[in-house]
Parts: C-alpha cells; sequence; structure tokens
C-alpha cells in the first residue's frame, strides 16, 4: 500500500517545517510528501529543498501554486497523487503528527478494505474565556451551550461520532476512555488530518467554488461521498496535535460571511429544494448570534446573505465570493488573491 501525504501551505513555512519534521519522525514513513504552496514569496520553497536533504529516502514534491485557494492546492495534490498511490493523507501545515500516526491511518485502510476515508483525532488548546481549555473541555462546553439554546441535535454530538445534522452542523465526539481505541463511523472528515483511499477519489475534485480558506470544504467533500455510500470512519488513535499558527487567518467579518454562505450553498446541495428554505433559517439563527461580532456587523452578514440568497441556492457564489474578499483588503484585485 502506497501512501502519500499531501500539505496544502500558505505562508506558513516554520510551521509546515515543524509539521514535515513530525512526519519523518514516525515510526512508519510515507512513500511521499507533497507540499502545495500558494505562498508570497520563495521562503517555503527553500525550506522544502533543505528537508529533502532530510526527507530519509521519503520523496519530497514540491508543487507551485499560480492562484491561491484551499480547494485548488486539494485538487493539485490529487491529480499527483492518483493513480500512483493508493493513500492520500491530508494534512494542515500547522500540525504535529504523533508518532505513530502514519501506522494507524494505514492499518484502518488495511483492516477493511471498505473504507473510503479516515480521520484521526485532535488535540489543541483552544482559548476561551481567557484560559486555555483543552479541546475536549471545548467541545463539551459548545455542546452544552447548544442544549441550553435548545439545538438538541447539535447538543446530540457530545456522544456521538461525527455527524452531520439536517441544516449541516458538523459535530464531532466528545472523546471519553470507553471511545478512545474504537473506531467508528463517520458522515464527515476534518480536513486537517483526513485520508482517503485514491481508487474512491478517481472522480471527485473539491469544490473550487469555495474560495480561499473555502471554510466548510472538507465536509461538502466528505459528506458528498458519505452520501454516495462510502464508508467513513475516526480512528482515535491516529492522534494529530493542532498548533494553531496566526498567521494567514481570516478576520471575524470575512469568516462569518464564508461560513454561512458556503453552508447555504451546501445545504441547496444535500437537501431536498422543499425544506431548504426553512433549513437556511435554522442553520442562520444557530451560526450567527455566537459569532465574535458588533450589533451592526451582524446585520450585514444577515442583508448580504439575503441579497445574494438565490444565487447561492442555485449553485452562484461569486457575488458571495466579491463580499467575502471586500472583508479582508482594500485596493487590490480579486484575481490576485484567488
Amino acid at each position: 500500500m502506497r501512501l502519500a501525504v499531501g500539505i496544502p501551505t500558505l505562508n506558513r513555512p516554520e510551521d509546515l517545517k515543524r509539521t514535515i519534521m513530525s512526519i519523518l519522525k514516525n515510526s512508519v514513513l510515507p512513500d511521499a510528501i507533497f507540499v502545495a504552496d500558494q505562498s508570497d514569496d520563495d521562503t517555503t520553497m527553500r525550506v522544502c529543498e533543505q528537508l529533502e536533504k532530510e526527507a530519509q529516502g521519503v520523496k519530497l514534491v514540491y508543487l507551485r501554486m499560480d492562484r491561491k485557494g484551499l480547494t485548488r492546492a486539494r485538487n493539485k495534490i490529487l491529480d499527483e497523487t492518483i493513480p500512483k498511490y493508493d493513500i492520500i493523507a491530508f494534512l494542515d501545515d500547522d500540525v504535529v503528527l504523533d508518532k505513530e500516526y502514519i501506522s494507524e491511518i494505514r492499518k484502518t485502510f488495511l483492516h477493511d478494505d471498505d473504507v473510503t476515508g479516515v480521520t484521526g483525532r485532535m488535540i489543541q488548546k483552544v482559548r476561551k474565556f481567557g484560559l486555555k481549555l483543552d479541546y475536549n473541555i471545548y467541545l463539551f462546553l459548545s455542546y452544552l451551550r447548544a442544549f441550553l439554546r435548545g439545538y438538541f441535535s447539535v447538543a446530540a454530538g457530545i456522544f456521538l461520532p461525527p455527524r452531520v445534522n439536517e441544516y449541516l452542523v458538523n459535530t464531532f465526539p466528545v472523546v471519553n476512555p470507553l471511545r478512545r481505541n474504537l473506531i467508528e463511523n463517520a458522515q464527515w472528515l476534518y480536513g486537517g488530518l483526513m485520508s482517503y483511499r485514491t481508487r474512491d477519489l478517481r472522480y471527485k475534485r473539491f469544490d473550487e467554488q469555495l474560495i480561499l480558506y473555502g471554510f466548510a470544504e472538507d465536509l461538502i467533500f466528505s459528506y458528498s461521498l458519505w452520501l454516495e455510500g462510502k464508508k467513513l470512519v475516526v480512528n482515535p488513535r491516529a492522534l494529530v496535535q493542532h498548533v494553531e499558527s496566526p498567521a494567514s487567518r481570516l478576520n471575524q467579518d470575512a469568516r462569518t460571511l464564508m461560513m454561512i454562505g458556503y453552508r447555504l450553498y451546501a445545504l441547496a446541495k444535500f437537501r431536498p429544494k422543499s425544506v431548504v428554505e426553512k433549513l437556511s433559517t435554522k442553520l442562520v439563527n444557530f451560526y450567527l448570534p455566537i459569532m465574535k461580532l458588533s450589533k451592526e456587523q451582524k446585520e450585514e452578514i444577515l442583508r448580504v446573505i439575503e441579497k445574494h440568497k438565490d444565487e447561492i441556492f442555485s449553485g452562484n457564489l461569486e457575488n458571495l465570493n466579491a463580499e467575502i474578499i471586500r472583508r479582508l483588503t482594500r485596493g487590490t484585485r480579486i484575481d490576485q488573491l484567488y
């Protein structure tokens, strides 16, 4: 079984270096590492040239992207790895792998030939309430808040494997000692640590209408596979620490518009037309109140969503994407950004 790692990256050379070094310290090494670089200068390229000399026989392939976009970078990696490799293991560029991560991913695919996709378990400290919380505690508090707000299908995520509810809120379970070693079926895979059997992706690609960070691109891609009857699982023994980089992050205004707008787009793709309008209201009412935005900013996002909703439901994101870009920069041409 030939396994390649794929890492999209943008202006995070030191984070990427730490990620690749953790890959090379694994007990089982991948056959290749593909880096799809969207950075603004050549620093990342030079880091890859340096790491290639330390790669212990692992093929390190540097792919220079001429246009930015996470989905474009993922598709470039797929084009380069299908059908040469059996497994493509996508990673974020700011993670550190447990030394058994690659081994656990390989074993999961080898054990069950029906498995199309595997995700692992993320370890992370999340800053909330002025404190750095363990990710498990953060999840528990998030589900408790959802329960208190009356969103019971979301709150149920505390007990269930990764699920997607009717209005496309995706959940991830709180890991307790009883499920720490239990491989469970999932309905979606987290993009920072998702691996796929390439034979099932020959005619699948990530949606390049989802620009820049492409919020929910992982959900849309993996959930579509699940809806097609493909088997997705979570292996909690495949551990990855997310050392969240501050570089190349969206501001909260653009992030919120992207989060809600792209999920409305997905609703129209995955749910019957007769219920999309009703579900879209539930989705907006769930996400918008918990965003750290002013009342005026929230009202503006609602105005933009309402203005472009029919286009979004029809599958056209051009004007929504232009609105997202306008929240990121002033005086920069859109074609310079994506």
